[in-house]
């Protein structure tokens, strides 16, 4: 009999884990043709995680992308000039957000870009900046937290002349620059 507990909460707690996974691996894929969303919105359909890619020239310029809420959000821009040029990106209710590449193509491919950061769990932060030297002009970040909602360990480039500013707080009242001091 105690056997048998133990088993059905193990097969429980498996199946739990292969629902959170199938969560994750499974979800909406909306790629972007050339300026196929420029100055327009995307609406992830929040049932599911949701995978964005911009990776061609104008494909998410000036875009409104809005993230599910409760699941995971992965932006990738990249590889042309302006795919994410301008875009804005809501994704303070997803449960991660990660935005990859900006670190082929020109300086425009990420430039101007406004996100909006979920905050923290407990410390960790559910946000990941998968980025490089392609996004460091003009950018508006809103983290409750400030940057210990914001994963950046996975930079690859360098720190210097970003432009910007963070906004923090709950209700955002609060900033700070984002450019180096020298």
């Amino acid at each position: 009999s105690k056997i048998a507990k133990s088993t059905m909460s193990t097969v429980a707690i498996l199946l739990l884990s292969l629902l959170s996974f199938q969560s994750i691996t499974y979800g909406q894929t909306i790629i972007a043709k050339t300026g196929e969303y420029k100055d327009q919105t995307i609406q992830c359909n929040g049932n599911s995680a949701c995978f964005i890619y911009c990776k061609e020239d104008e494909s998410c310029e000036g875009a409104n992308i809005f993230c599910p809420i409760n699941f995971p959000c992965i932006v990738s821009c990249g590889e042309y000039d302006t795919a994410c040029e301008g875009a804005i990106i809501d994704a303070r209710y997803s449960s991660l957000f990660e935005l990859n590449d900006c670190s082929s193509g020109d300086d425009t491919t990420c430039s101007d870009m406004t996100i909006y950061f979920p905050p923290n769990e407990n410390g960790i932060a559910r946000s990941r900046l998968n980025t490089g030297d392609n996004m460091k002009d003009g950018l508006i970040f809103y983290a409750i937290y400030g940057w210990l909602d914001i994963d950046t360990s996975s930079f690859h480039g360098t720190y210097d002349d970003i432009d910007g500013i963070m906004y923090c707080g709950h209700w955002y009242q609060y900033s700070c620059e984002l450019e180096d001091d020298e």
